[in-house]
């Protein structure tokens, strides 16, 4: 992967390395000593495959314009300076080439290498660019766009077109967006294609869920003062690492904020130091006389890098006063939290746009045609309360957390995006699975192959066999105890390692089981610590007062990892509770245990309907459209019963 030499582009492609990488695959990013540095130091306490990705230091090209004053020539050094990494590119290929046929470029296209443009800006913004330039005036919104288009530089449009140019001929598009908030948009990219080069939308890329605990020996204080905050009561404001703001703008946004009365947490540093060749120290941004003073306990100043995802994704933060970047704009969405758009350059203009007219999930701080003018700190507060003390705001975060769960939903199926991409010029397909448990879905796949691959079905992998002797050391009271119960008698209750369920689900569960009779093992610890490099410890599980000895002798409740396949293969086992993910289907369905269908993520609900429907070899917990709600312990009872004991 080669990033452009910006702080959000290195965060999204070091999101999708992650992805990636999270399959095995090796990935390999390319970018200077310097910014492989700042992406490593500033890397989301959430991304599980960073020691995994091999980071290549790359030497910078001399400078050409070393006297450059304006941000726009600033922005144009980086992007000379990616330019002048082709070589080095080159190199790294050509010594990667017996291994590795596939890139992800963000920014040049190589020649001779199978390469995938990454976009970081929305779709909306390129289909506006390319409509319009096109003359095609037909969309209503591309129409209020002309504004916007009139006030961007020619230096940054410049820079845009040459992007085009130089990802043009690309084996794909992938897009850090999801349908479920530009999917017209992606559409009209992808009719708009007569390349016939493939697109995808990946994102978003960054994880879902947020890990504070991890965090805090680093932020401490900024998260334990969220802690204490009413829920969606803090406006976080951050305007990103690419911009800065005038001394007068700065103590104008101060004055908004301590107007408005509402807590927050501003972010407020100059932009980053100009990347490679600046020796200028960072600016020192003065504040009102006495504005710290005031505003404490309502407002926190932090002046150095903060872990944005966090601060998003926690249950205080109810707004984003932000710059519109795009990799804020879908951090901010698929968390849940509106915002109040204030862009500033580049494709931000067309992001906020999005934001407020078309998805409405944030309000605008000023209309784009006023950008150059500074903005009152009464507008500020106005804006500000707007968005986080009225009913309008209360409305659009309904509407945003509504949006933030298609995201999640999307997020899942773009791990199968990527799974997809990095297949695309494969000799063939190895599927894990066999003709007598899905030969006509085989056949299907087959015959909807136009590539001419070969495809393969090389399951069942695992044993078909069990040898319990070999492990009646290591687990000798629970298969001893097996061996005591009646054949086809005991239920297998196991979600995999990736799966949480709530306290309140678990709860339910145990007094379902309780109820239904039936005896049990059932493996509960909360999801695997993140993989491979969390130093956090395993959620500790509270089931009901009482439980655990109420079933003495019905039912073994395990903390620790169990060898799945030899207790699908014990004799004792009659059936199996299931998130339904394929490894656990293919060992049971090949052990002969029938299953209680429970998907939660990813391919399971697919993985489920051919449980139940298709083989018939299983019973639903629930239909997948009640996916999102608590089971409750009669359902369970009800559903245990009918496998166990109908």
């Amino acid at each position: 992967m080669v990033p452009f030499a910006a702080q959000s582009h290195l965060n999204q492609l070091l999101q999708m390395a992650d992805v990636i990488s999270s399959y095995d695959m090796p990935v390999h990013f390319a970018s200077s000593t310097f910014l492989n540095s700042q992406v490593k130091s500033r890397a989301s306490n959430s991304l599980q495959h960073l020691t995994k990705i091999k980071f290549h230091d790359l030497a910078i090209p001399p400078n050409r314009n070393p006297d450059a004053k304006t941000d726009v020539c600033k922005d144009i050094i980086n992007f000379e300076i990616t330019m002048g990494l082709r070589q080095q590119v080159a190199g790294l290929l050509r010594s990667l080439s017996l291994s590795a046929r596939r890139l992800v470029v963000d920014f040049v296209s190589l020649p001779n290498a199978e390469a995938y443009a990454f976009n970081c800006v929305s779709a909306f913004s390129i289909s506006a660019f390319q409509r319009k330039d096109l003359g095609e005036n037909n969309n209503d919104m591309i129409k209020e766009l002309y504004a916007a288009k009139s006030c961007s530089s020619s230096s940054a449009r410049a820079i845009t077109i040459v992007m085009g140019i130089m990802s043009y001929s690309k084996a794909g598009m992938l897009h850090n967006s999801c349908r479920a908030i530009e999917g017209s948009f992606l559409e009209l990219l992808a009719n708009d294609n007569s390349s016939g080069e493939k697109m995808w939308a990946v994102g978003p890329l960054h994880p879902m869920t947020t890990n504070f605990k991890g965090l805090r020996d680093h932020h401490k204080c900024l998260l334990e003062w969220l802690d204490e905050q009413e829920p969606n009561s803090v406006l976080y404001i951050s305007f990103g690492t690419t911009i800065s703001l005038s001394d007068e703008q700065v103590k104008k946004i101060a004055l908004g904020l301590e107007k408005s009365g509402v807590k927050f947490i501003w972010v407020l540093r100059d932009r980053d130091k100009s990347h490679h060749f600046s020796t200028e120290e960072g600016r020192k941004i003065d504040l009102p006389n006495g504005f710290e003073e005031r505003v404490k306990g309502i407002g926190k100043v932090t002046r150095k890098w903060v872990p944005q995802l966090d601060i998003l994704g926690h249950p205080s933060t109810g707004g984003f006063l932000s710059h519109c970047g795009w990799n804020s704009c879908m951090e901010s969405i698929s968390m849940g939290v509106p915002i109040a758009a204030w862009p500033m350059q580049w494709d931000q203009p067309y992001n906020a746009l999005l934001i407020t007219k078309v998805l409405k999930v944030g309000v605008p701080v000023m209309e784009w045609s006023q950008s150059d003018e500074v903005v009152t700190s009464s507008r500020i507060s106005k804006v500000v309360r707007r968005l986080m003390a009225s009913e309008e705001g209360h409305e659009i975060r309904k509407r945003v957390v509504e949006m933030a769960k298609s995201c999640s939903s999307s997020s899942a199926r773009a791990i199968a995006i990527v799974m997809g991409i990095m297949s695309h010029s494969k000799a063939g397909m190895l599927h894990n699975s066999c003709r007598g448990i899905e030969g006509s879905f085989l056949e299907h796949l087959a015959n909807d192959n136009s590539s001419g691959e070969k495809m393969w079905a090389v399951g069942l992998l695992h044993p078909m066999t069990t040898n319990f002797k070999e492990l009646r050391d290591h687990h000798k009271c629970l298969l001893k105890w097996l061996d005591e119960q009646e054949p086809n008698s005991v239920l297998y209750i196991s979600f995999g390692t990736t799966t949480s369920l709530s306290d309140e689900q678990v709860k339910k569960i145990a007094l379902g089981l309780e109820q239904s009779g039936v005896k049990f093992i059932w493996v509960w610890r909360d999801r695997d610590k993140s993989h491979h490099f969390s130093t956090e410890e395993d959620r500790r599980i509270d089931l009901p007062n009482g439980f655990e000895e109420r079933v003495k002798g019905i039912g073994k409740v395990m903390r620790k990892w169990v060898p799945q396949l030899d207790i699908l293969g014990h004799p004792s086992t009659g059936g199996f509770l299931s998130h339904c993910g394929w490894n656990s289907c293919m060992q049971s369905i090949s052990m002969g245990v029938p299953i209680v269908a429970w998907p939660m993520q990813c391919d399971q609900p697919y993985n489920a309907v051919l449980i139940t429907k298709v083989l018939k070899v299983g019973v639903p917990i629930m239909e997948w459209s009640q996916s999102d709600k608590v089971v409750t312990s009669s359902r369970i009872s009800k559903a245990v019963r009918r496998l166990m004991a109908s």
